[in-house]
């Protein structure tokens, strides 16, 4: 199964210091890794995973002193989710956003990205 997780890029995946998000984060990704499923991870540039990471930022935005407003980053990630998603919306990949929530339509994740 093709899945794509989505991780906060306020910590790396798994997180240097306190991260509870990003840490549960990286065991659900290295697990549906382990277990063969084709994962892609959106997180920041300095996290290390066994799924293909899509660098979305450098490094973790907490880290960055140049980093005023984190919301414009998660727009460009989302951006970037959006575009993956386009890219393979003919084989319906990937099959789920999540491992917790029921696959979507093509559709309506086209216009999730929107939001």
């Amino acid at each position: 199964m093709k899945i794509a997780q989505i991780a906060p890029l306020m910590e790396s995946v798994p997180p240097r210091l306190y991260g509870g998000s990003e840490r549960i984060a990286s065991y659900l990704t290295d697990e549906l890794v382990r277990m063969g499923h084709d994962v892609t991870l959106f997180a920041s540039g300095d996290s290390v995973s066994s799924a293909h990471l899509v660098p979305c930022v450098p490094m973790a935005l907490r880290l960055d002193d140049n980093v005023r407003d984190p919301i414009p980053y998660y727009m460009l990630m989302l951006d970037r989710v959006r575009e993956l998603l386009s890219a393979v919306s003919n084989d319906r990949s990937p099959d789920r956003d999540h491992p917790s929530r029921p696959a979507r339509s093509s559709r309506s994740q086209a216009a999730l990205c929107r939001l």
